[in-house]
């Protein structure tokens, strides 16, 4: 659809105008949440917040949309409780979405509580191991917890889905680091990172600290 096309093509003024116009004709809570989506890209997460309201009235079932109101209290408006709530109806509502039991660990981790992180990290990459990110996130809270060799597995299955996402490089560069100081793999990956994103600065940054300290 056009609305989905404008918002993908980053012209959210314009994504906004066709929506609101778009609403005006038909009023469906896709629609709302939609522009609740574009409007929290543009830097205005609380009159967001009221169009994914509007969305849930429309459709208090639909799982997505409070999938999309999580997403608005956390990280825009960092609301991490009302967020939790709402990912947890989300799940009850669509309990075989891996994603959004991801998405509820990543909470968990943001508040401090690695068992239950650990447990939703583990219990989505069971029913979806082919989420990159979720084996990222896992990685993270491994690194966290020291256990330095499960998570560069993670890591690795993460490039391996994903080999063009610069960021996964970048913390598996630092976890070579971390894991026995292995200095010539970890600026392999930085390097690697760059190739694939020349503006990263903490891949910039990350690559000085290896010939600083390293080399």
């Amino acid at each position: 659809m056009a609305e989905i096309n404008m918002q993908y093509f980053g012209d959210l003024p314009a994504a906004e105008e066709l929506l609101r116009r778009a609403i005006e004709l038909e009023p469906t809570a896709w629609r709302y949440s939609a522009l609740a989506n574009v409007i929290r890209q543009m830097g205005a997460p609380e009159a967001a917040l009221e169009y994914n309201n509007v969305a849930i009235e429309l459709e208090p079932d639909e799982a997505d949309y409070y999938m999309e109101r999580a997403a608005t209290y956390w990280p825009f408006l960092n609301e991490p409780e009302p967020a939790l709530a709402d990912v947890n109806r989300a799940i009850a509502l669509a309990p075989d979405r891996a994603d959004f039991v991801a998405i509820r660990g990543q909470i968990f981790f943001h508040l401090g509580d690695l068992d239950a992180a650990q447990a939703d990290f583990d219990q989505a990459l069971r029913m979806d191991d082919g989420l990159p990110w979720a084996h990222v996130d896992r990685a993270l809270l491994y690194r966290e917890r020291g256990e330095l060799d499960a998570a560069l597995a993670d890591l690795d299955r993460a490039v391996a889905l994903e080999p063009g996402n610069a960021n996964t490089f970048l913390e598996r560069g630092y976890t070579y680091l971390w894991l026995g100081e292995q200095p010539l793999k970890a600026l392999s990956d930085f390097n690697t990172g760059l190739e694939i994103d020349p503006d990263n600065a903490p891949l910039y940054l990350a690559r000085s600290q290896v010939y600083a300290s390293y080399l």
